[in-house]
């Protein structure tokens, strides 16, 4: 199973050179929400080359670890529900 997060922090970013460019966050919603919505912007400043490179490595390793999590997590249900849905096919007492 391969999962695919999407609106991560930094992922737009494809070399370390974009650590050092702001990002702009904006909200996305079809209809006019009830309050006034604020784009956020972040930007990391006073960087030297080899902490931007660390931080692309750093957002790269938990983008990945997510996405493993929640790949495990899907399969752990998905068996269970599985597991539990041949039981009671078979009329054996659910645990």
């Amino acid at each position: 199973m391969d999962i695919e997060l999407r609106g991560l922090a930094g992922e737009q970013r494809n070399d370390a050179s974009r650590v050092f460019f702001p990002v702009i966050r904006r909200s996305t919603t079809s209809e006019k929400p009830p309050v006034q919505l604020l784009d956020v912007v972040s930007c990391w400043k006073g960087l030297t080359w080899r902490q931007a490179s660390e931080i692309m490595l750093w957002e790269k390793a938990l983008k990945k670890s997510l996405e493993d999590m929640v790949a495990r997590e899907l399969l752990d249900d998905f068996g269970e529900h599985i597991q539990n849905t041949q039981g009671e096919s078979l009329g054996l007492p659910l645990f």
